[in-house]
Parts: C-alpha cells; structure tokens; sequence
C-alpha cells in the first residue's frame, strides 16, 4: 500500500531531482518543504520538525480524509526574536503547526484534532482562520479559543459555545 503511494506521487515530477534535498519527503503526504520557516529570514539550516508532530499529522489527515495544509511550520529564531516570541515559542523548536484542512470547516478540524492524543495544545484561532495544534510531552494538555485577539481556555461549560453548531445533538445530553 505504502509503496503505491510513493509511486504515484512521483510521476511527472521534473524538479524532483534539482530540488530533492529541499523537498525531501518526511512522510507519506508531507515534505521538509512544507515546515521550512517563511520568513526568508534564514536559509532554513537550523531547520527542525518533530516526528512525533508529522506523525500526528499525518494520523489527522487520515482521519479528515484531507489535504492538510501547512500555514506555519519550522519558525527560525530571527523570526520568532523579531516577532517578540522566543520564549514557549513550540515553532521554533519544531513542536507546532498552524494547519488548514481542505472542505473542512475549522471547527470541526478541531473536533478531529482534539481525538488525538498526541496534540497536546489545539487552538481553534478564529482571527486568523487557522487551527494551532503541537506536541509537547509532560504537559497538561490546553485547549483553547483565540477570538478578537483573547485566549480563551476552552472548558467543558464553554465548549458548546464554539461548536455546537457544528456538532448534531446528542440526545443523552437534554
């Protein structure tokens, strides 16, 4: 199965060989390319992503039945010090990403994202229409909103408020 993949993405692929350390896949659906910090700040050397975020990934992307795009992977430390945001920066240290996933409504990308247990931080960022999802081990896992510049921890009284529109209603609940 894995094999077949691998073929069919690589046919008709002309850049493949000048770009092949540049593009190099990491796993099945995504490559080195995808996570490289955009800020043009740096020649992505210092470049990092975590395994176990590419796993996760690759877990949601499955379980959406997909294409999962990637707004912000890898961010070098020139970008994360010129934004003012070195400390707890998890993109910086590989451990984070901003996704969108296609026809997917953001909502419920979450509600996928937050069924696995390897995201230890989901944020659904309702200003910028993007979902933040990392993976840090050892910490308590935070779920939270970001609306009109707030965070917004998410909790269980207030979980319905971000989606229960997206979710059909569960007659055990009334």
């Amino acid at each position: 199965m894995r094999q077949q993949h691998h073929h069919r993405h690589n046919h008709g692929n002309h850049h493949h060989q000048q770009n092949q350390k540049r593009r190099q896949k990491i796993s099945d659906h995504f490559s080195r390319k995808d996570f490289f910090c955009k800020s043009g700040l740096d020649d992505n050397s210092s470049f990092r992503i975590s395994a176990g975020l590419i796993g996760a990934l690759e877990l949601l992307r499955y379980r959406a039945n997909q294409r999962i795009n990637i707004i912000k992977g890898y961010e070098c430390t020139e970008s994360a010090e010129r934004t003012g945001k070195v400390k707890r920066n998890y993109h910086n240290q590989g451990l984070a990403a901003n996704i969108t996933i296609d026809n997917t409504p953001l909502e419920i990308a979450f509600l996928i994202a937050e069924e696995i247990p390897d995201f230890t931080g989901i944020c659904l960022n309702l200003d910028e229409k993007y979902i933040h999802l990392r993976v840090n081990k050892g910490k308590n896992r935070e779920l939270w909103v970001r609306k009109n510049s707030q965070d917004i921890p998410l909790t269980d009284e207030n979980h319905a408020q971000y989606f229960a529109h997206v979710i059909p209603a569960d007659p055990e609940q009334v």
